[in-house]
């Protein structure tokens, strides 16, 4: 995948200097510590398009697969989340379709502007085992399917960078778990992976210098019945609860410390101008 410092196009064409540079920092940051579970660079034609390929996770039904897909940076970046796809057919995640996940595009309220592309590929990756569970482009194929495809997916080939996984990602899977040092501005825990039931899935992807893939057919459903998602604005309930479980502000130490000194100095003031008689001597002495 070809890295470049080229700005943007489309919808990206007022992006701040601030994005850009944050983007360009991003991919020196990737270049000087890269990772032996994925890989990660935008396009040839734009920064705010990168294709990826990471390492199916050991101990899985995922072990020995290559996985590709696109990443989609919005042009507030990173004050907005991005919009992530997966193109090799997994078994866990619809091929071609936006993932609702806590650190894409469907949870705005959850990003978090220190995370980065490292952010998003070592929680997509960690995602892979767990449970669907009626998600938004989540799959809940038999673990038998997905060995099928791991199997398949190291000689898959992306028609849009013409990139083969084998190619981007070569090599056994028996390398430690790595998450290399990031830059101070961007340093941020993993997220912890979260799942979100969405209405739809019918949003268009912001404008990309490359055709959409139209001849990668939509996942189908290999055993069983697909489950509809419930309804519910899941976006306003999460902001809602989140903000309803916000604990009172509490007084700063600082402000206390002032209310006391102002009640003992207005104690001392009052005594000059009330004197008690105790202190008071016989009169004319």
């Amino acid at each position: 995948m070809a890295t470049t410092n080229s700005s943007s196009s489309g919808s990206h064409v007022n992006a701040s200097s601030q994005t850009i540079r944050r983007i360009q920092r991003e991919i020196l940051e990737i270049q000087r510590n890269p990772s032996s579970n994925w890989t990660a660079s935008p396009t040839a034609d734009s920064i705010f398009e990168w294709h990826y390929t990471f390492k199916g996770p050991p101990g899985t039904e995922f072990e020995g697969g290559r996985y590709h897909g696109r990443i989609v940076l919005p042009s507030n970046y990173p004050f907005g989340p991005p919009v992530i796809m997966l193109l090799t057919p997994n078994g866990r995640f619809e091929v071609n379709k936006k993932i609702c996940l806590s650190i894409s595009s469907y949870h705005p309220e959850l990003w978090q502007p220190a995370w980065g592309i490292r952010t998003i590929m070592e929680a997509l990756r960690s995602f892979m085992p767990t449970p669907g569970e009626g998600a938004i482009g989540a799959l809940d194929w038999p673990a038998e399917t997905r060995r099928q495809l791991a199997e398949e997916s190291r000689a898959w080939t992306c028609k849009m960078c013409e990139a083969s996984n084998e190619d981007l990602l070569p090599g056994g899977d028996d390398d430690k778990e790595d998450l290399p040092q990031q830059d101070s501005d961007d340093t941020e825990d993993v997220p912890k992976p979260m799942a979100f039931v969405a209405l739809n899935n019918e949003e268009e992807l912001p404008s990309s210098p490359k055709k959409a893939i139209d001849d990668t057919p939509e996942t189908p459903t290999p055993t069983g019945k697909q489950t509809d998602s419930p309804g519910g604005n899941a976006d306003e309930q999460s902001s809602a609860a989140a903000l309803a479980r916000r604990p009172p502000r509490k007084m700063s130490m600082l402000m206390q410390i002032l209310a006391v000194i102002g009640f003992a100095i207005a104690l001392i003031v009052d005594c000059f101008r009330h004197p008690p008689e105790a202190f008071i001597g016989p009169s004319g002495q």
